[in-house]
């Protein structure tokens, strides 16, 4: 009998952030009330890509739709069972949306500040210590 080759996950995701006082602050949930932060992210679907997962997955997670054009900066990281990829995308211009979480997904969200420590998966924690250097680049 032949092995079968399982592929690896992959999960796509967007990191809304905000200004404040020359400060950046980037949307991060939990998903139960003991558990590690975590981008907005979600499973790639057959024939999907990586922006079409992450703008139906946020979707999904908060009730608001992100327009492609405006998805930034890219981070990755890849993980034994599962890569994980995330979008930048500058709140400013969704500002007016209302967040209708996902009873189902999320717990909590939070806005955080990127010079702060924020506690996140190992499977996460590499990309958000990208985005805090992205950030303090342009700071």
């Amino acid at each position: 009998m032949p092995n079968k080759i399982k592929k690896k996950v992959q999960s796509f995701g967007l990191a809304p952030y905000i200004v404040m006082n020359g400060e950046y602050f980037v949307l991060l949930n939990k998903s139960s009330k003991s558990s590690f932060y975590n981008f907005f992210k979600g499973k790639i679907e057959p024939g999907e890509n990586k922006y079409c997962t992450a703008i139906r997955e946020f979707y999904e997670e908060t009730g608001v739709e992100v327009n492609i054009k405006d998805l930034e900066e890219y981070f990755f990281q890849s993980n034994p069972r599962k890569d994980v990829g995330i979008f930048l995308v500058n709140w400013g211009k969704y500002h007016d949306c209302n967040f209708n979480f996902s009873k189902q997904e999320i717990w909590s969200a939070s806005w955080v500040n990127v010079k702060e420590k924020a506690e996140l998966s190992r499977n996460q924690q590499k990309i958000w210590d990208e985005v805090i250097n992205y950030f303090c680049k342009k700071q």
